[in-house]
């Protein structure tokens, strides 16, 4: 089916992100952690010694499967048999460990699927009952990139969710190479991103889906390409620990690609190791934009909650608040996040969630990012 190409509407929020005019739309709820039964992220002190990290590993009962590097953090398995509780005591008592945590695991919700013909978070013109000029202005913002908007660019928006459909009309020669992959809890990078859920897809095509093609979709900015990281499987559900490895990796390749922008439409309980790699990432000049979870009421997600990240809750096409939407004092701005039309593999479908909303956000901020050069701090303002 062929949409056609949309003028979007307005955000609620102040500064380079307005200027844009965003609203917020998320395909999934967020995911929620599970703790798995016999993985730990462990981070020690930073004089210890090398001794004493192995020393504290033989008594806690861990081998060291993997490393994330930018945090300081051990991934960790446990003996056969080993309860996660002991582990976790036996850790957290050593003087030589900062921390120890479970290596959770994020699952994102299911999200509907119902085909809706109208990109009205976008540009709302009134179509479908909605209420005119309740989008993201995007033809507006489309309208301060010098040349075309539509025509390829050199920069890029991170994205770590389920893959991408490489292949699809509208993302074909989008993903920068070479996309990777990790899963299994070991925090280790393989290559390949292919989606075996959508949801990633849906996320990509939001931000960066071609426009001015005559078929299917446009993103928000659709001159921008996508780096992909895979970290959820085909059920929606990734490690902690691949999903930091992942940030790691976008982070680590921001200036190859020019990204100043990493969409996460993820979510769940805290963690010291997400926390540090959010504040690593925004300390590199690459804002994350996080979904705000869609229990709709004042829970806070993460690392949408973490101080820097900008947790994004969704609207629907009357401007109003979606249901589903996550509310409280870290909900910094909101998009439109109710019947989101995106790419999906081999087609097009419609998604609602706060995962849509995020993208959303990630696109624009990625568009202001192209035109003045501002990144993390100074994009956020």
């Amino acid at each position: 089916m062929v949409f056609a190409r949309v003028t979007p509407r307005r955000l609620r929020h102040s500064g380079a992100l307005t200027a844009l005019a965003l609203a917020l739309g998320a395909c999934s709820p967020v995911a929620a952690f599970a703790a798995p039964e016999a993985e730990l992220l462990v981070r020690f002190e930073p004089g210890a010694s090398s001794g004493e990290r192995s020393a504290g590993h033989r008594e806690g009962g861990g081998t060291v499967e993997g490393r994330l590097a930018s945090e300081g953090v051990d991934v960790v398995d446990l003996r056969p048999g080993q309860g996660i509780a002991d582990a976790l005591d036996s850790y957290r008592s050593n003087p030589d460990v900062e921390y120890a945590e479970p290596n959770a695991v994020l699952s994102i919700a299911g999200a509907s699927n119902d085909l809706d013909a109208g990109l009205w978070g976008l540009d709302n013109s009134g179509q479908e009952r909605g209420r005119p000029d309740a989008d993201i202005d995007a033809p507006e913002g489309w309208g301060l990139i010098a040349g075309s908007a539509f025509a390829p660019a050199d920069y890029a928006v991170g994205v770590v969710d389920t893959g991408i459909d490489s292949g699809h009309e509208d993302l074909a020669g989008k993903v920068v190479s070479a996309c990777l992959t990790a899963l299994g809890g070991g925090g280790t990078l393989s290559a390949g991103c292919a989606d075996d859920n959508g949801h990633g897809t849906h996320a990509s095509g939001t931000i960066a889906a071609t426009g001015d093609n005559g078929r299917g979709i446009v993103g928000v900015a659709p001159g921008a390409r996508i780096l992909m990281c895979k970290a959820l499987d085909s059920k929606g559900s990734g490690y902690l620990s691949d999903i930091v490895a992942c940030m790691n990796d976008i982070v680590a390749r921001r200036a190859a690609h020019r990204i100043r922008v990493m969409s996460l439409s993820i979510g769940g309980a805290g963690s010291e190791t997400l926390r540090a790699a959010v504040d690593n990432a925004y300390a590199s000049g690459v804002l994350v934009v996080a979904a705000a979870g869609n229990q709709g009421d004042s829970s806070i997600t993460y690392p949408a909650g973490y101080a820097n990240a900008v947790s994004v809750g969704a609207t629907d096409r009357q401007d109003a608040r979606a249901s589903f939407s996550n509310v409280n004092d870290d909900v910094e701005i909101s998009a439109p996040g109710v019947g989101i039309v995106s790419t999906v593999p081999g087609g097009y479908a419609t998604y609602s969630g706060t995962s849509m909303a995020a993208p959303h956000v990630a696109g624009a901020a990625a568009l202001v990012g192209a035109k003045d050069g501002r990144t993390g701090a100074a994009l956020r303002a």
